[in-house]
């Protein structure tokens, strides 16, 4: 079964009435982690993305990126979610009840605790 449907002219409108996601990074939660971005290309032709729009749901714990990711080269949009939580950790995915775990690859908080982890044996 495809989870393709056709869109329509408002589907479109709305999409790009979003914001892009580049003004979403970099994003710092209030206990200090950081995220600076997130690379995306398409998933078809390899590609960079045109466009990447996004809606976002913020809470003190948690940023939840929903992505439409335009491909002028293929004329495609990929749908993914994203979920940032505070703690260094995300959760994508690109249908319910299938999400892949992964860590920030530049999490301030995690590079201090590297750095203290490696520092902290020597001084003692």
């Amino acid at each position: 079964m495809s989870d393709k449907k056709e869109m329509t002219d408002e589907d479109c409108q709305s999409i790009f009435a979003l914001p892009n996601l580049d003004t979403i990074f970099p994003y710092t939660f209030p206990n200090g982690h950081r995220i600076e971005g997130m690379p995306y290309g398409c998933r078809k032709c390899g590609k960079e993305m045109a466009e990447i729009k996004v809606e976002v749901i913020e809470s003190a714990r948690q940023l939840v990126l929903h992505i439409y990711a335009i491909c002028f080269n293929c004329k495609s949009i990929s749908v993914k979610t994203v979920r940032y939580s505070d703690d260094g950790t995300y959760h994508q995915g690109n249908r319910p009840g299938r999400w892949k775990p992964g860590k920030f690859v530049y999490s301030k908080k995690v590079i201090i605790n590297k750095l203290r982890d490696f520092i902290f044996p020597i001084l003692t």
